[in-house]
């Protein structure tokens, strides 16, 4: 009978608490309308324009020594706000340039410099290829999704004149909830013609529904914690059809196969995934198989790393930083090296006199 009661008290609890959050944004959004001439427009152009190669790359902050430091790491940060070694923003003659865009896991979260895999390929392929002039640039971030990384890309991968570039992709990254603003961005901007995202109209009802729909995402993970099932609940979460995070991955996907189309290549990897205490989720297989589908959707070669792989997560992650080991980092690099050799722009640069 106690139980039932304590049962009773914690549905009641949870209606008040979502009657309470309903009204909040009611009354919010008739606020905003009310104020709407108040608000400043905002501009799309803007919003990137800090993405120059003026070392501003979103959350990553350097001092004028160009060594941060982050949740007790120490990392060396290049001029342009990679971790990186300094490269010439003008690509060297008879040079073979690959950029690498990516979240944490590209960036070496926990990881010394030379032992995240965009350097481990470089180092694979001028060991290989000792005679030719090869260069890795890392422009992998911590915190970084599909679409910002397709903004740094047009942005200021371009700059640095690649011929062609990978995008890491890590099953985390439609999780866009702490920047409502790019979610915004990305789903309404490219509806203008000019480029200006202007403030969405008021419609209480579709904000409800969508919040309804994020309490519904959010309620699969407080199902699952502190049981085996939490990290499947939250992965599985992210890919909602109605979530805003994933509609934005889309988006950013079909953009970024456009841009690979029109000029320079893209190769997406989607990188073996982060269980911490578990050798292997393979009911999140289909998750994997539908980002590989979007991803060649938009005309975009694609790696399942994960299929590729067939190994325990347990063997790849640090579990205290919850990032790839070394064993990680080397074990993408060996899956992807046989598909940057057999790339055309790679066989192209080899017959041209290379060797």
């Amino acid at each position: 009978m106690r139980i039932d009661k304590t049962i009773k008290k914690i549905i009641l609890l949870m209606v008040v608490v979502l009657v309470y959050s309903l009204i909040v944004i009611l009354v919010m959004n008739i606020y905003n309308q009310n104020n709407k001439d108040k608000f400043e427009l905002l501009d799309f152009e803007e919003y990137v324009a800090n993405l120059s190669i003026s070392g501003y790359d979103f959350n990553i902050a350097k001092n004028a020594d160009g060594t941060i430091i982050h949740d007790g790491f120490f990392m060396k940060i290049n001029s342009y706000g990679m971790r990186d070694y300094e490269y010439s923003l003008e690509k060297p003659e008879n040079t073979f340039r690959i950029a690498i865009l990516g979240d944490s896991f590209t960036f070496g979260f926990g990881e010394k410099m030379n032992e995240t895999y965009p350097k481990l390929l470089e180092t694979s392929l001028r060991n290989k290829y000792s005679e030719s002039n090869i260069e890795v640039l890392n422009f992998g971030g911590n915190g970084h999704n599909t679409f910002t990384e397709y903004l740094i890309l047009t942005k200021k991968v371009v700059l640095f004149e690649p011929d062609l570039i990978i995008l890491g992709y890590f099953l985390n990254d439609p999780d866009y909830d702490y920047d409502k603003n790019m979610i915004y961005f990305c789903l309404e901007a490219s509806k203008q013609s000019d480029n200006t995202a202007k403030l969405k109209e008021y419609n209480p009802y579709k904000e409800i529904i969508e919040e309804l729909n994020e309490l519904y995402r959010k309620g699969l993970l407080i199902k699952g914690i502190g049981k085996e099932d939490y990290q499947e609940n939250y992965y599985f979460s992210l890919y909602q059809p109605t979530y805003p995070g994933w509609k934005c991955t889309i988006e950013a996907f079909n953009k970024i196969g456009e841009f690979s189309e029109q000029k320079i290549p893209v190769i997406t990897i989607i990188l073996p995934g982060e269980f911490r205490n578990v050798n292997r989720y393979d009911k999140l297989a289909n998750i994997y198989k539908l980002v590989e589908k979007v991803s060649k959707d938009a005309n975009l070669t694609t790696l399942n790393l994960y299929e590729m792989s067939n190994i325990d997560s347990n063997t790849i992650i640090d579990n205290e930083v919850a990032h790839y080991n070394y064993n990680g980092n080397k074990l993408v690099t060996e899956l992807l090296m046989p598909e940057i050799e057999k790339h055309s722009s790679f066989k192209n640069f080899q017959n041209n006199g290379q060797k």
